[in-house]
Order: structure tokens, then sequence, then C-alpha cells
């Protein structure tokens, strides 16, 4: 059975897709109001978003 390969981001891709600052990314992640999607931890120095996880995100804030 074929398994689906997620692609990742990191902060700093996210930043430029939504033409904000890093520092937003991170402060929308952790907002409890926002259901921006939380990232995931790949390691001690490597957090990444899922893109799908993201392009959901959007169709959801598109259709608000």
């Amino acid at each position: 059975m074929a398994e689906a390969i997620r692609e990742w981001i990191d902060v700093k891709a996210l930043a430029q897709r939504y033409s904000v600052g890093v520092n937003t990314i991170w402060r929308w992640s952790r907002d409890p109001d926002n259901a921006f999607p939380a990232p995931s931890k790949l390691g001690a120095n490597c957090t990444r978003w899922h893109l799908d996880d993201l392009e959901k995100w959007e169709a959801e804030r598109g259709a608000a």
C-alpha cells in the first residue's frame, strides 16, 4: 500500500507565503482563539507545518 508523502513548510516559507513576519506566524500558532494549524516538532531545532493542514485552514478562512 502506497503511503502519501506530506510536504512540510518551515516558518520562513510560511511568513513569505502569507506576507507577514516570522513572529506573526509564531503568534498565530500560539493564539488559542485562532484556528491556525499547530506546527510539528521534527527535532531539537526543526519545527514545520504540514502543507495540507495549511491549505485546509486557508479554505476554511475563505469560506468564512
